[in-house]
């Protein structure tokens, strides 16, 4: 997400004047995704700091999320995602 270029909007996530955490909004997503459509917005590379995971930030910062989407993009109709799976092989017998 660091490196990626699309034009968007980059947030970051603060707790106590920390940054813990960042996201992108991208309204240009439709462009790789055929499931978005030309009035949604991506939410892009939701990044929580290890240290500060599982205290309740990254579920603050997406309530706070449509409110957000809707003054910097008035004029989408939706928030559209993908998310990432990363399995672990079972271990082998013993």
């Amino acid at each position: 997400m660091i490196l990626d270029t699309t034009p968007g909007s980059a947030f970051t996530i603060r707790a106590d004047g920390q940054l813990i955490g960042a996201f992108k909004l991208d309204p240009h997503y439709h462009e790789r995704h055929d499931f978005a459509g030309p009035d949604d917005i991506g939410l892009r590379g939701v990044l929580i700091d290890v240290d500060h995971r599982g205290k309740g930030f990254g579920a603050q910062a997406m309530a706070a999320l449509p409110a957000l989407a809707r003054a910097r993009f008035p004029t989408a109709t939706g928030l559209v995602l993908t998310v990432n799976v990363k399995t672990r092989k079972p271990a082998p017998p013993i």
